[in-house]
């Protein structure tokens, strides 16, 4: 993640935290705080209600996700953080056989990739490689040494 990313999702992060209870800040290690606090960006500004759930908000994905650590971390419970884990667990099987059916239909018809590789191909301008020959160390000194041998031959 680029660091222009991370600090906006830590302010995204920061501002989900203002809403929250003292009981449930009180959970979260001073260091996860400062850390959060000292590295988000100083000109981003997120707005969003805190009244709407997590899902329905407004941000990035990943600030989802630091969220949905903070709470398995330091607000769950053990029932709690086993139903979330099996929840996330889930939502990863699902994005895998969306990936899976979505390369799937791409690799089923050849002939239609083969065939837009091809206009691409034809689409993109000739360009020639040009062959450039260097003669190898053994053969410059072989050739120094037929020129030596030349010149004593004629002296």
């Amino acid at each position: 993640m680029k660091e222009e990313q991370m600090t906006r999702v830590l302010s995204e992060v920061s501002h989900y935290l203002k809403g929250c209870d003292d009981e449930a800040l009180n959970k979260l290690p001073k260091k996860l705080m400062n850390f959060i606090e000292s590295n988000k960006s100083k000109d981003y500004g997120c707005n969003f209600d805190y009244r709407k759930r997590l899902s329905e908000l407004n941000i990035m994905p990943e600030t989802k996700s630091f969220i949905a650590l903070i709470c398995i971390s330091y607000w769950c419970d053990e029932e709690s953080k086993q139903e979330l884990l099996k929840q996330l667990n889930q939502n990863d099987i699902d994005y895998q056989k969306e990936l899976s059916a979505k390369y799937t239909d791409m690799f089923a018809k050849p002939e239609e990739t083969v065939k837009q590789q091809n206009e691409a191909v034809e689409k993109e301008e000739s360009k020639e490689i040009v062959k450039y020959n260097e003669e190898k160390w053994y053969q410059v000194i072989f050739s120094k040494i037929k020129k030596i041998l030349f010149f004593w031959k004629k002296n």
